[in-house]
């Protein structure tokens, strides 16, 4: 295994989290070119400092943050807590009728639960589905969420990004929506095609009549990843710079890179100033560092050696099945 499971949980977390916050900055940049009746197109120029200079926030941005860091700490109390409990937020913030993308939203919400029930594709897609009916999710953001865990699942299985993994989404009865659009991925990284011609791909498709947005978030982070998985932030400019909901892609694209590159850039000392405030906005937690304890205990968790009630930053790893068979 290139990453212990402690780093690539950690990169998920960490590397959704700084998608997240960027993705603020990019919507609050191309919000105010667009009043100004300058191009919205992204000038990466002007956000060098991106972490030092966060803009005020919206108490009306959904907080998918707190919702991925609210049901870590559940999986770690108990491995199938009642999603009941978390209902009024997701009903708050992630199921709004005016909310852009609201499938993939609640996708990435259960980023958590992915990760955990990374080792069984059945129990994975078993718990993603009884949390997102609990919510009354839409049947798309189900399907979103079982890519996303298929996705994440194989560098935490020992694997590496691959067109080979690719090319099983592809052959999954499970994401009727989505295969068309992973199809279309495939062939534009076999064929060497640019990301303006993908798009033009992508925009030819009718994928979903009432959510299209978050069909082509997940594709076009899928793709930018792809393209480039072993330059996070380079994967996360470029998607970024697309035109489609930036906090959404942002933190996708941030989980997925981060999961299968954990050390490249990920340096929790980037987030400094009105970005820790921001933090705490978005996501509950006063600086990176909790996010990283997060991610050790859910690894315990996982493992089956987790004391809930006595936090270490330090978990017990082994390979996968060891200390879960016999600490179970």
């Amino acid at each position: 295994m290139r990453y212990s499971l402690n780093c690539r949980f950690r990169g998920a977390l960490l590397g959704a989290t700084f998608g997240d916050l960027l993705g603020v900055v990019v919507q609050q940049q191309r919000q105010e070119r667009t009043a100004k009746k300058i191009s919205p197109a992204v000038n990466w120029l002007e956000l060098d400092a991106w972490w030092m200079e966060q803009p005020a926030l919206s108490p009306s941005l959904p907080t998918w943050g707190t919702l991925i860091t609210k049901i870590s700490h559940a999986l770690i109390e108990c491995p199938c807590p009642d999603w009941q409990t978390f209902s009024p937020l997701v009903e708050r913030h992630l199921l709004r009728p005016s909310s852009p993308g609201k499938a993939i939203n609640l996708a990435i919400a259960t980023l958590p639960l992915a990760l955990f029930y990374h080792e069984d594709t059945r129990k994975q897609r078993s718990q993603l589905a009884r949390a997102l009916s609990t919510w009354q999710a839409p049947d798309l953001a189900v399907e979103l969420a079982f890519a996303l865990g298929a996705v994440l699942s194989q560098p935490l299985q020992d694997g590496e990004a691959s067109l080979d993994a690719l090319a099983t989404l592809q052959q999954d009865s499970d994401l009727p929506v989505l295969r068309p659009l992973i199809e279309q991925v495939f062939q534009s990284l076999t064929t060497g095609h640019s990301l303006g011609t993908t798009l033009l791909q992508f925009k030819r498709m009718e994928p979903h009549p009432t959510d299209a947005t978050s069909v082509f978030t997940f594709a076009l982070a899928l793709y930018c990843f792809l393209r480039t998985p072993h330059e996070f932030w380079l994967s996360l400019r470029t998607v970024l710079g697309t035109g489609l909901p930036p906090r959404s892609l942002g933190t996708l694209m941030g989980a997925i890179a981060g999961c299968h590159s954990p050390t490249v850039g990920l340096s929790p000392c980037l987030l400094t100033g009105e970005a820790l405030s921001a933090l705490n906005t978005l996501w509950g937690v006063a600086a990176p560092q909790e996010l990283m304890l997060l991610a050790d205990q859910l690894v315990a968790a996982w493992a089956g050696v987790a004391a809930p009630s006595q936090p270490t930053a330090l978990a017990v790893i082994a390979a996968p099945q060891v200390i879960r068979t016999f600490g179970r």
